[in-house]
């Protein structure tokens, strides 16, 4: 759309003036005019230079430090149960995973005042049926239950496994076998 007055358009054609009773009269406000059409015409000026500055993305807030953590279970090994409990400082869940299949596990997941407790159970319909789970480099099969508990405060790292146990040290073939085991964040079970 052009604006009044640039050539090529209806506007810019002028009509004249009819003249006042009396006579012609003459302002000065007209030789203006053409000035002004031809000004609306041109091109648009150039964008003024931008001179604030770009405002910086908000800093992302600080993590906190990583716990220092155990490198006991870094080690590959296998430990299988009937039952298994771990339980740990603030930061187990980073390093703590379990595998939850809904069709033959019941998962519960709630806030207690001894810690956060995840609890996964086979189904009582679901036959041969297994728990897995990983901490750092141990992984775990439980073949009727496994609880995660992660505490507040110092508090130690171990892992319990109850109903014939069986645990293996990956590395040096080195295992234990028992009705309970537990293995601690200092070293190897007992």
């Amino acid at each position: 759309m052009q604006p009044l007055g640039c050539p090529g358009t209806d506007a810019g054609r002028r009509r004249p003036a009819a003249a006042p009773p009396g006579g012609e009269r003459f302002s000065p406000a007209l030789l203006l005019l053409p000035l002004l059409a031809a000004a609306a015409c041109g091109t648009p000026p150039a964008p003024a230079a931008e001179t604030s500055t770009p405002l910086a993305a908000p800093a992302a807030p600080a993590r906190p430090a990583p716990e220092p953590w155990p490198a006991t279970f870094g080690e590959p090994a296998l430990l299988v149960a009937d039952r298994i409990q771990v339980e740990g400082p603030r930061g187990l869940l980073e390093h703590f995973a379990a595998r939850v299949e809904p069709a033959v596990h019941e998962r519960v997941e709630k806030t207690l005042p001894a810690g956060y407790l995840q609890r996964i159970t086979v189904r009582p319909d679901s036959a041969q049926a297994e728990i897995r789970a990983w901490l750092d480099g141990l992984e775990i099969v439980a073949l009727e239950s496994l609880t995660a508990l992660e505490r507040p405060g110092e508090v130690e790292l171990f892992v319990l496994a109850e109903g014939d146990a069986f645990w293996r040290e990956t590395g040096s073939g080195r295992e234990r076998r028992g009705q309970r085991l537990r293995l601690e964040a200092e070293g190897a079970p007992r």
